[in-house]
């Protein structure tokens, strides 16, 4: 029977290693103390002088006011935090009877906003390689030990896909092939959520405003088309035969919700949908994560493996 294995961050945090988003925000605090002290303040755009430190400083805010403990929960609250508490609030008002020249001045006012989250997105992504490469080193200093009954699991013809940056796979247990669905340590670094058109919420009387907080959430929206294309011929080899699809700390998010609905378009009616034991002992998990993947169109049975 052909065997698919899906590792999520439980993988790596059953081994011990600390790769939680609260344990990247520890890490944050002890590298840029000083943006942490920094993250509750309104940042003046006249006064910026690292945008380094910026970004850092918008990192740990997102991390303060996501929802739940999962990355998954982080990148789905992505599409709702609000970062216009971050900046000055500008008093202009679009107005066809003022001046144009205050109208331009704050037209620019918004541009310069843009300009600067643009560059903070993308040193996130910085952010998390330099974390991870020093999470890896840690791991292939061998700090952390093989698991038994993963060892057992990884025995045969397996297909594994993550989507924890590191090679924990690699390194520990030696296995090759391993697909890196946000791609890994030295790539660039695959996150944010998963709502395609996002629009802010809440009331906001400045159409500048508003577009600028629209596109924020743009910026931080998580491009899964360009990774089915990256791993077209490994999502091409889940086939109609005997399935058995394993999974491991995996959180079911729906950030990532169309690699598993694709899965499931793959495999048979009667493939087995295997959780880990330490999984079923999380009732409200189970619950919640059974209800998903049959509204996501899973018709075969599930099952618990040691």
């Amino acid at each position: 029977m052909s065997k698919l294995i899906i590792i999520g961050n439980g993988f790596d945090l059953a081994h011990k290693i600390p790769t939680s988003y609260n344990d990247f925000r520890k890490y944050l605090i002890n590298k840029y103390p000083v943006a942490y002290n920094n993250k509750q303040r309104i940042i003046c755009i006249d006064e910026i002088t690292d945008i380094k430190l910026i970004a850092t400083e918008l990192m740990l805010y997102a991390i303060d006011h996501a929802n739940g403990e999962d990355w998954s929960d982080f990148e789905a609250s992505l599409s709702i935090i609000n970062f216009k508490d971050k900046f000055p609030r500008h008093e202009h008002r679009v107005d066809p009877y003022e001046d144009n020249n205050t109208a331009a001045e704050y037209l620019m006012y918004v541009m310069e906003l843009t300009e600067i989250f643009e560059k903070c997105v993308k040193f996130w992504r910085e952010l998390l390689n330099d974390w991870i490469k020093e999470v890896e080193r840690s791991i292939e200093n061998y700090r952390y030990d093989p698991i038994d009954s993963i060892c057992n699991l990884l025995n045969g013809d397996v297909k594994i896909m993550t989507f924890n940056y590191t090679k924990t796979i690699q390194i520990l247990y030696g296995k090759l092939g391993v697909k890196h669905i946000h791609n890994r340590v030295g790539q660039e670094l695959i996150f944010g959520h998963s709502n395609i058109s996002p629009k802010y919420q809440e009331d906001c009387d400045n159409s500048l405003v508003s577009n600028f907080l629209d596109d924020i959430l743009e910026m931080l929206y998580k491009n899964t088309d360009r990774q089915f294309s990256k791993y077209r011929d490994f999502f091409k080899k889940i086939g109609s035969d005997s399935y058995e699809i394993y999974s491991y700390g995996f959180s079911y998010g729906m950030c990532d919700s169309s690699y598993i609905k694709f899965i499931i378009s793959k495999v048979p009616e009667n493939a087995i949908w295997k959780f880990t034991k330490y999984d079923s002992l999380n009732k409200e998990f189970m619950r919640r994560t059974k209800i998903k993947l049959r509204k996501w169109g899973f018709k075969g049975t599930f099952a618990i493996y040691e």
